[in-house]
């Protein structure tokens, strides 16, 4: 069968068009197990993958029809990448063949509501995984981050969408970069993802989404990004903000958990820097009162103002009567 598909690489082709179907997806799997086994014995037609181009094929499919063949492509790389060592050549051309096409293929999926999450998907266990497991080889993690971040207006594009659909997706997108320790290559992605919680209001997953990906941070202890978030995202300006804001929204249960998790950071100069901030640190008594009971931010500043002229009051003695004040 192996000398027939060496001369007849089309072949492949066709049964790569035909991948969506369980047993053709299941057969080409089990040609490759095979083409394994050969090559261990070093036994002839143990390279016909490479010879059909298989791989290119399988992207040029995607890349034709992306919406169509997503599913099907993102578990066949799924199985692959699960049989061969993600540092082989062989799974490595599944990121770089014909010119990064698969990287194109999931970016352009990404403008498209009905497959923006999945497309994201495929970045983050696909694409994504095989740069975490080569970054010692500095060459190939270089050029495919490279080609990943030269289209930065895509993820841009994403969050800053009026579609929640996609921002649900551009907010998974920079949690997958943060996973992965990719989230530098986005100068400002974590500062879009900090005003989406209040252009968002009632959006529960898209809160849970950003607070997971600022808490992550934070616990990270990620020297960098935090003080991203803190200078150039105003992030304490923006939790007093979001929990003195009046109106009814959904965001704050969420922001107290951001504003907790900040205030048990550890890092020295982190420390030092908020500790300097006065505003920060006389919100730090409200927010006290706030993870005591469910009362809102401006009942919790009262609380804090009544205890302060209360304590100023125990201070003064009373005076004996019959005494002359000096």
């Amino acid at each position: 069968m192996f000398c027939y598909i060496n001369k007849e690489t089309e072949v492949i082709r066709k049964l790569v068009y035909h991948i969506r179907s369980p047993h053709i997806h299941q057969l080409i799997l089990t040609m490759l197990s095979v083409e394994r086994q050969l090559r261990e014995f070093n036994l002839p037609n143990s390279t016909w993958s490479e010879n059909c181009k298989l791989i290119s094929k399988v992207v040029e499919t995607l890349s034709n029809n992306a919406e169509e063949y997503l599913d099907a492509v993102h578990k066949f790389f799924n199985e692959l990448c699960l049989c061969y060592p993600n540092d082989s050549d062989f799974v490595k051309s599944i990121v770089l063949v014909q010119d990064a096409a698969l990287i194109n293929s999931v970016l352009s999926l990404m403008d498209n509501k009905n497959t923006a999450s999945d497309a994201v998907k495929l970045l983050d266990q696909i694409i994504l995984g095989i740069l975490n497991e080569n970054k010692e080889n500095r060459d190939f993690y270089n050029l495919a981050t490279g080609k990943l971040f030269s289209r930065k207006e895509v993820f841009y594009s994403l969050l800053s969408s009026e579609s929640l659909i996609l921002v649900l997706a551009g907010t998974k997108l920079i949690q997958t970069f943060v996973k992965h320790k990719l989230i530098n290559h986005l100068d400002q992605g974590l500062i879009y993802c900090l005003d989406l919680l209040v252009k968002f209001k009632w959006s529960n997953v898209i809160h849970t989404v950003i607070c997971d990906i600022i808490c992550s941070i934070l616990r990270a202890s990620d020297i960098e990004l935090i003080t991203q978030l803190l200078i150039e995202g105003h992030l304490t300006d923006k939790i007093i903000d979001a929990l003195n804001d009046n109106n009814e929204v959904g965001y704050r249960g969420h922001i107290r958990i951001v504003a907790n998790t900040l205030r048990a950071c550890q890092i020295p100069v982190i420390c030092a820097y908020l500790q300097s901030n006065q505003r920060w640190t006389q919100f730090l008594t409200i927010l006290d009162h706030l993870n005591e009971t469910q009362i809102s931010y401006r009942e919790a500043e009262n609380r804090r103002e009544q205890l302060r002229r209360e304590a100023e009051s125990s201070s003064v003695q009373p005076q004996a009567p019959g005494t002359v004040a000096t």
